[in-house]
């Protein structure tokens, strides 16, 4: 029930970057749920295309409502992908010490 409901919440933030690439608070809940999911491969490569369009977007991000970053977007981006990691990696490396994954 749970893989599929996330499965669903991916679909959705995928059909919502189509129409609104510039919008981090997208890039940041499909990475939340794929990290939710294990899933961290998947997670660091939509980090990656997050970072890819800041490049494109000139670091000109927007939030909730489309409106603009409530604080710089730089600096919103950095702190965000250190929040999000730091669990997975724990996990991961839990993961490894238990002989569980790769």
């Amino acid at each position: 029930m749970m893989l599929r409901r996330c499965k669903n919440f991916i679909k959705k933030f995928d059909e919502g970057l189509a129409k609104y690439p510039d919008r981090l608070d997208l890039w940041f809940g499909k990475v939340h749920v794929q990290l939710l999911e294990g899933h961290t491969t998947e997670a660091v490569g939509t980090l990656k295309q997050a970072v890819e369009r800041s490049v494109k977007n000139h670091q000109k991000w927007l939030w909730t409502n489309d409106k603009p970053t409530p604080s710089d977007s730089r600096r919103l981006l950095l702190l965000h992908a250190a929040r999000l990691f730091p669990p997975a990696l724990r996990c991961e490396r839990r993961h490894r010490l238990h002989g569980v994954g790769g």
